[in-house]
C-alpha cells in the first residue's frame, strides 16, 4: 500500500510538471487573446490590444514576451490610447517561487508610451471607471500599512531590470500646460530585500538631457515607501548638478533630511527651460548653495518648504552663509526668511542694476550723460521682479557700499512684499563717525515710490551730496540729515518728483571752486563781473537747512565763518534742470568785536567787514557770479551808521562822495544815481 501511495504521488507530480510545461503547447495563445481583452475591458472599461505574438513558457523559468500591446485612453483624451508598449520581454526564476522568493532574471519594457491627461474638469485619464464605479490609483497609504503588505519572509531578487526608449507625456487640459520626458532609460540592480538598490536613469525634456542615479539602504524600505538612508544625484546639462544624501521619507509629512549641494551655471536658463509657459527672469545668473542640514516637507497651507542651516552661497559674485527658510505657499508668491552673514561689503548699486531687468541702466545713463551736458537719464528702470517672491533677509554684514559712501560692519534688515521693499540698517560705524539709514521702495511701475530717511554724526559730507546730488564742491565733517520721497520708472522722473528736508551742520571745511576773499578783492576793485576764483574757501563752520519741493533745493539760513571771510546765503538749486540761482553775501572780516549780554550773560562776537552781495545764477557747469552794489548802496542808506567802518576800506572811492550823498534827497528812490561815481560806474 505505501509503495503505491508514493508512485501515485510521483505519478501526479510528473502529470502536473509535464502539464505545465505541455500547457502552451496544448491551447494556442491566440485563443486567449480575445479572453484576455474581454477580462480587461469588464473590469476596467478600457480596450486591451495585443497585436504581435504571445509567447509563455513555464520551464524551466517562467518566460512572457508581448509584442504591440496597448491600452485605450479615455474617450475625452486627445491621444488614442494611455499606454502602449513595442514589446514586453520578462523572465522569473521558477524554482525560488517555491520559498516565497522572487528573482527575476529579466524584465525589459520596450518603447512603452504613457499619455497622461487632466481634462477641463480636473478629471484624469488614469481613473477607470466601469458602470459608475470608479477605480482609482491609492496613494493614501500610510507607511505603517505599506511595511505589513510585504511578508516578513518575502524576498525579491532583481537581474535585468531595464526600460528603454520610453515617453512619459502629462497635458493639464485646465490650465493649458504639457510637459514631455522621452527617450526614457532606466536600469535597476538589487540583489534582495534587504541589500542596496541602484537606480540609474537619463530622459530628455525640452532637447535638454537629465541624469539621475539613486541609491537607497534597503530595497524593502523603497518598495513599501518606508524611511530610508540614500543618496541622489541630479543633473541637468548645462544648467545644473544637485547631489543629496541622507535620510529620506521619514513621515508623511517630511519628505528628507539631508546633505545638499547644488550648482547651477544658468538660473534663469533653468527657469525657463523648466516652465514651458516661461518663468520670467531673475537678477541672478549662478548659484552655488551647500548646507550640512536640509530638511524638506509639506504643511497644511505649503506646497513644499525647505529649511537650511550651516548653509553657504555663492549667488553670481556675493557670497553669504547662515541660514535660510523656503516655503512654497499654496496661495500667493514663494516666501523666503534668512538670517545671512555678509563676509564681504555689500555694493548696493550693483545690487540695484541686478534688480532692473534690462540690465543696461549703466550703460544707457553712461551714454546718455555723455551725450547729453550731464542730463539725467529717462530710461526705465524695470523693478516688476521684486514681486516675484516675498522675503524677509536678516543680515550680519560687514559693510555697505553706495558709490562713495562706505559703512562699517553692522546689522541690516531687508524685506520683500508684493513689490514693497524696505532696507533698515540702525546706526552703523562710518568713517570717525557713524550713520543709520532708512530706504523704501514701492514697485508700481511709472507710480513706484521711493522714501529715504538718513541721520549722520560726525560724517563727511563731500562723498554724501557727491552721491545723492551730484553736487562735488562741499567737504566738511559733522551732522547731517536728510529725509525725502519721490515718484517715477527713471532717473529723471525720480529727480524731479523729489520732495524732502534736511540740514548740515559742518566744521573744518572748504567750498571747492569759489575763493570768496579773491570775489571780495574783486568787488572792491569794482568789477561788474567776477569768476569763481580758481581755489576755495575755508570755513570753520558752516549751518544749513534747506526744504526739497519737485527736485528744486531751498535754503534761506545758510551761513559760514572762516579766517577771512564770512557769508550768509539764500536760494535754491533745481536738481533736474542741474541749475542754481542764489544769493550769498560774503564779508570781508575786518574788526570782531565780542559783546556781552547783561541780561542773559551770553556773549556774541559781530563782525565789521565789507559785505556786498553775490549772485550766483546758471547751469552746475557753467555758474556766473555778479556783485549786486545796487544793494549794497540801499544798505548803506539804510543804515548810516555803517558808512564809517566800510568807508576805512571804500576811502579813495567814496571820500568824493559823501557829502553828494548827504545832498541827494532822492538817494533812497535812486540809487543808481550814486553808482555813477561810486566804484567809477
Amino acid at each position: 500500500m505505501k509503495k503505491l501511495i508514493m508512485n501515485a504521488i510521483f505519478i501526479l507530480i510528473l502529470l502536473t510538471v509535464g502539464g505545465i510545461f505541455l500547457l502552451p503547447q496544448l491551447i494556442p495563445l491566440e485563443k486567449l487573446k480575445p479572453e484576455i481583452q474581454a477580462q480587461v475591458k469588464k473590469q476596467i472599461g478600457r480596450d486591451l490590444l495585443i497585436d504581435g505574438e504571445i509567447k509563455v513558457s513555464l520551464w524551466p523559468n517562467i518566460s512572457l514576451n508581448l509584442k504591440n500591446v496597448s491600452l485605450s485612453n479615455a474617450d475625452w483624451g486627445h491621444e488614442k490610447n494611455l499606454i502602449t508598449l513595442d514589446e514586453i520581454d520578462a523572465e522569473l526564476k521558477l524554482l525560488p517561487l517555491f520559498s516565497k522568493s522572487i528573482e527575476v532574471s529579466r524584465f525589459i519594457l520596450r518603447k512603452p508610451r504613457i499619455y497622461l491627461e487632466l481634462n477641463k474638469d480636473g478629471k484624469s485619464n488614469w481613473e477607470f471607471d466601469n458602470n459608475n464605479n470608479s477605480l482609482k490609483l491609492d496613494t493614501s497609504s500610510s507607511t505603517e500599512s505599506s511595511e505589513s503588505s510585504i511578508p516578513k519572509d518575502f524576498n525579491i531578487k532583481l537581474g535585468e531590470f531595464k526600460i528603454t526608449d520610453g515617453v512619459l507625456s502629462y497635458n493639464d487640459h485646465s490650465q493649458k500646460t504639457k510637459y514631455a520626458l522621452d527617450e526614457i532609460n532606466i536600469s535597476i540592480d538589487a540583489k534582495g530585500m534587504n541589500s542596496i538598490i541602484k537606480v540609474k536613469g537619463d530622459a530628455q525634456y525640452r532637447a535638454r538631457n537629465i541624469k539621475i542615479d539613486l541609491s537607497a539602504d534597503k530595497l524593502a524600505s523603497l518598495i513599501s515607501m518606508s524611511p530610508f538612508k540614500g543618496a541622489v544625484s541630479l543633473k541637468i546639462e548645462p544648467f545644473a548638478k544637485i547631489s543629496v544624501n541622507g535620510q529620506f521619507l521619514e513621515n508623511t509629512n517630511k519628505y528628507m533630511t539631508v546633505k545638499m549641494d547644488t550648482v547651477i551655471s544658468d538660473i534663469n536658463g533653468l527657469m525657463n527651460w523648466a516652465s514651458p509657459t516661461g518663468a520670467g527672469e531673475i537678477p541672478f545668473n549662478t548659484l552655488k548653495l551647500s548646507s550640512s542640514d536640509i530638511t524638506i516637507a509639506k504643511a497644511e497651507d505649503v506646497n513644499i518648504s525647505a529649511k537650511m542651516s550651516d548653509m553657504q552661497i555663492e549667488l553670481d559674485d556675493m557670497s553669504m552663509a547662515g541660514s535660510l527658510a523656503f516655503y512654497d505657499k499654496k496661495q500667493g508668491v514663494p516666501y523666503i526668511n534668512a538670517d545671512l552673514i555678509l563676509p564681504e561689503p555689500l555694493d548696493i548699486p550693483k545690487l540695484l542694476n541686478k534688480l532692473n531687468k534690462s540690465n543696461t541702466s549703466e550703460v544707457s545713463t553712461a551714454q546718455v550723460s555723455e551725450s547729453s551736458n550731464n542730463d539725467w537719464s529717462d530710461e526705465k528702470i524695470d523693478l516688476s521682479a521684486l514681486h516675484a517672491l516675498k522675503a524677509r533677509f536678516a543680515l550680519n554684514h560687514n559693510g555697505f557700499i553706495y558709490k562713495d559712501i562706505k559703512t562699517g560692519k553692522g546689522t541690516a534688515l531687508i524685506q520683500l512684499s508684493d513689490g514693497k521693499l524696505l532696507f533698515n540698517m540702525p546706526e552703523t560705524s562710518i568713517d570717525k563717525g557713524n550713520i543709520s539709514a532708512q530706504f523704501n521702495l514701492q514697485e508700481n511701475g511709472a507710480k513706484t515710490k521711493i522714501n529715504v530717511d538718513m541721520k549722520a554724526n560726525n560724517m563727511a559730507i563731500k562723498p554724501l551730496l557727491k552721491t545723492f546730488a551730484d553736487i562735488n564742491v562741499l567737504s566738511g565733517i559733522g551732522q547731517v540729515n536728510f529725509k525725502a520721497n519721490s515718484i517715477g520708472q527713471s532717473q529723471k522722473s525720480i529727480i524731479s518728483n523729489l520732495n524732502g528736508n534736511g540740514g548740515m551742520h559742518l566744521k573744518d571745511g572748504e567750498i571747492e571752486g569759489i575763493d570768496f576773499v579773491n570775489i571780495a578783492q574783486m568787488m572792491q576793485k569794482r568789477l561788474s563781473n567776477i569768476g569763481l576764483g580758481d581755489g576755495g574757501t575755508k570755513f570753520s563752520n558752516f549751518d544749513a537747512n534747506f526744504a526739497i519741493t519737485k527736485g528744486v533745493v531751498t535754503n534761506k539760513d545758510l551761513h559760514f565763518v572762516g579766517p577771512l571771510v564770512e557769508a550768509s546765503g539764500s536760494g535754491n538749486i533745481s536738481l533736474p534742470k542741474q541749475n542754481m540761482n542764489y544769493r550769498i553775501i560774503p564779508q570781508m572780516v575786518l574788526k570782531k568785536t565780542t559783546v556781552k549780554d547783561t541780561t542773559t550773560g551770553i556773549s556774541k562776537t559781530s563782525t565789521t567787514g565789507l559785505a556786498i552781495p553775490v549772485d550766483i545764477k546758471g547751469a552746475w557747469s557753467n555758474l556766473k557770479i555778479k556783485p549786486d552794489y545796487k544793494a549794497l548802496i540801499n544798505d548803506v542808506l539804510a543804515n548810516p551808521d555803517k558808512l564809517e567802518d566800510v568807508g576805512r576800506t571804500i576811502k579813495n572811492d567814496v571820500k568824493g562822495q559823501i557829502k553828494n550823498i548827504k545832498n541827494l534827497k532822492n538817494i533812497k528812490d535812486n540809487p543808481e544815481q550814486l553808482l555813477k561815481g561810486l566804484f567809477g560806474r
